[in-house]
């Protein structure tokens, strides 16, 4: 802003530094508390477990009511805001509480979450379900040349400034693709680097082993590749 531009409304309000604002569902802020964010979705999950767990569900019951309530309330979320590790944990324990009722849980977490087969419960999975939205935003962000989404291009340009001190030597010219290339994005979690969603994207790439590979490529496609 300076001098030659017009004053700001006073009706329009300006988000402080920590504070986050939603739009389209996304919150959206510099230095916002992401845990924060899920207070209110954690509080509605929790309202909807206890109402159910009046009505006194069988086991089967109380996993469909699970991927229901946790699986609906939680997924546009997680899928534009990302779901930290602490929330994580807590709708995992909210989870397994409910399925159990009042009950001791007897059975190995393992167990109950394996698939329909020799004693096992098939229970919402969390984790594979947040690991699942990962690599959904890692098949988007890979799409090339026409297909290559416009937040994709922000996304590199992100990854290509925020690099460990050991890639610094690599010109910011070569830096085009970390999954394409040898040169690593920051992997630091202490709000200085990537956002959180780009961290568990390129954690879910490291985690499966996404990687490019072909039995043969045309030399045309061969030109079009960024360089190591």
């Amino acid at each position: 802003m300076n001098a030659d531009n017009p004053e700001i409304a006073p009706g329009v309000g300006i988000v402080n530094d920590g504070e986050a604002i939603q739009i389209l569902r996304a919150w959206i802020g510099n230095n916002d508390n992401k845990v924060s964010l899920w207070t209110l979705v954690i509080e509605k999950i929790n309202d909807d477990l206890q109402r159910w767990d009046h009505s006194y569900p069988s086991i089967e019951g109380r996993n469909l009511v699970s991927q229901m309530v946790v699986g609906g309330r939680g997924w546009c979320m997680a899928q534009v805001q990302g779901m930290p590790k602490s929330i994580e944990d807590s709708i995992k324990k909210m989870i397994r509480k409910f399925v159990w009722g009042k009950k001791r849980n007897p059975v190995a977490e393992d167990t109950l979450l394996a698939p329909l087969t020799g004693g096992s419960r098939d229970i919402f999975n969390i984790k594979s379900r947040n690991n699942a939205i990962n690599l959904m935003w890692a098949k988007n962000y890979l799409k090339t040349n026409k297909e290559h989404l416009q937040w994709a291009y922000f996304t590199d340009e992100i990854m290509v400034i925020n690099v460990p001190k050991s890639e610094e030597g690599v010109s910011l010219n070569l830096r085009i693709n970390p999954v394409m290339q040898s040169w690593c994005t920051t992997t630091r979690k202490d709000g200085k680097g990537n956002p959180k969603f780009l961290q568990d994207m390129m954690e879910a790439i490291k985690r499966y082993n996404i990687r490019l590979e072909a039995i043969t490529l045309t030399w045309e496609a061969l030109q079009e590749m960024p360089i190591w």
